[in-house]
């Protein structure tokens, strides 16, 4: 009976280490990005300020998701953590800073007449 414990254990000891690099998953990455929140359907998406297309959905943390609400039309930064998903960028927000009350794409600066 002893022999066979400690050749399980042995066994154990020797498969325990290969398979956990494979139960490890990659952590999601803090991040901070800018844009303008907008609403898509029941979604709220942040969209490039010079393209408006849309680089992340957004998921509220620690706050309603109709708190994104007030920020719609808004260049704003959201603070959050970033993770992929089937639909594309996804943020999880935890903080949202509006630099500015207005949100139109940059202009090409025009040549001088």
């Amino acid at each position: 009976m002893t022999t066979l414990t400690l050749a399980v254990a042995v066994l154990l000891g020797l498969v325990a280490p290969a398979a956990a690099p494979a139960l490890s998953q990659k952590k999601p990455q803090a991040a901070v990005l800018t844009g303008c929140l907008d609403q898509s359907e029941s979604d709220y998406v942040l969209r490039d300020e010079r393209t408006l297309e849309q680089t992340a959905l957004l998921e509220a943390v620690g706050f309603p998701k109709e708190g994104f609400a007030k920020y719609v039309g808004r260049k704003v930064r959201v603070t959050g953590t970033k993770v992929s998903a089937d639909r594309g960028t996804t943020l999880r927000v935890r903080r949202v800073d509006v630099i500015s009350q207005t949100c139109t794409p940059d202009q090409e600066p025009q040549a001088p007449k």
